[in-house]
């Protein structure tokens, strides 16, 4: 007579058992381990994006403040400078003086923005330097009283804004917006990559979940079927089942098909 084998004694007999609820517990596992991969992955990715981003802002912010801060009060001084040769005055030179200083700060202000990048720091120790003479160079002109001397420095002056503002251009021409095509492009081709390798990995979650599915419908819906027919079968009283042996699972379906088959020998032996 057959005796229904528990967990345990299949293990003693060299045969696996594994539990549904431990199979059902890896299938879970499985698409909760691919879910994570997922989202450890766009977390990457858009933490990739978002660093790019930045960098971004920064050369944007950097351009403004070149603009604005820069270029704009360096063009206002050129024009005040214009109407103090025409008009000397002291109240309009203090307002210039002003001016200068303020536009050196904003320099300091503006090198502030990237202090690890060796061209941009070395444009700004420039820059403040040529307005140091700048500032140096009006100071004298405060003291001439002569107009031919006075237009004389004026033109030193415009020069060196001129050369200055052509500074600059070059500057934004040569490295401000190269870096921020560059880094669009970079932008673009991470998000590209982002849509094409995230893609992938959802129809690969969506292969393994269909994966899982047929094999929970292999190891256990479908010999559930094949025992609940037996069982029918036995119910109705016929006690001559064939194809028990052929449920092989090795978990409680498993279990389940020695008990019933244990049942039907004993049935038969007693009728």
């Amino acid at each position: 007579m057959a005796a229904v084998l528990s967990g345990p004694k299949l293990l003693k007999q060299g045969r696996l058992f594994m539990s549904i609820k431990i199979k059902l517990g890896m299938a879970i596992l499985l698409l909760i381990l691919g879910t994570m991969a997922v989202g450890f992955f766009n977390w990457l990715n858009v933490h990739s994006v978002h660093e790019l981003s930045s960098e971004a802002a920064l050369w944007g912010e950097i351009d403004m403040m070149m603009n604005e801060d820069v270029h704009q009060p360096l063009l206002v001084i050129n024009a005040d400078i214009c109407r103090y040769v025409a008009k000397p005055d002291r109240a309009a030179a203090m307002q210039i003086q002003n001016k200068i200083r303020k536009l050196s700060k904003n320099i300091d202000t503006w090198l502030g923005l990237a202090p690890g990048i060796t061209e941009f720091q070395s444009l700004g120790k420039t820059l403040k330097q040529q307005v140091s003479d700048i500032a140096r160079m009006f100071g004298q002109m405060t003291t001439i009283t002569d107009t031919a001397q006075l237009s004389a420095q004026a033109e030193q002056i415009y020069s060196l804004q001129d050369h200055i503002a052509d500074e600059l251009e070059k500057f934004m021409e040569n490295f401000i917006d190269p870096q921020k095509e560059a880094l669009t492009v970079k932008i673009d081709n991470k998000l590209a990559e982002m849509v094409d390798i995230g893609l992938v990995i959802n129809i690969a979650c969506l292969l393994l979940g269909i994966v899982i599915f047929f094999l929970i419908a292999l190891k256990i819906c479908i010999p559930l079927q094949k025992l609940g027919k037996y069982m029918l079968l036995v119910a109705s009283g016929n006690f001559i089942v064939e194809g028990l042996d052929k449920i092989r699972s090795r978990d409680e379906i498993g279990q389940l098909a020695i008990g019933l088959k244990t049942l039907v020998s004993t049935m038969n032996l007693l009728s």
